[in-house]
């Protein structure tokens, strides 16, 4: 099953108390089943949002907490645009 915003924010809520600034991202199953360009797509998404939001922060730090293999598929594609030329 697919996580909810409802349940990530419990989690955002526990690194913002730390003191952490948080970017929830939930990529549709079959985007991350089937369509790897479409997941490709949410995940460069994403990145900028990130990129964007700790561009204002001083000695920023990124921690990544994933929730099973839509996160995992999430984080190969999220290496695999990190890695490219």
């Amino acid at each position: 099953a697919i996580a909810t915003d409802r349940q990530l924010s419990k989690y955002s809520k526990l690194y913002e108390e730390r003191g952490c600034t948080t970017v929830r991202f939930i990529a549709p199953a079959m985007a991350s089943l089937v369509f790897h360009t479409t997941l490709h797509q949410l995940v460069e998404q994403a990145m900028q949002t990130t990129s964007q939001v700790y561009a204002t922060k001083t000695n920023p730090k990124l921690y990544i907490h994933l929730f099973s293999n839509n996160g995992a598929f999430s984080f190969c594609s999220l290496i695999y645009l990190t890695q490219r030329p």
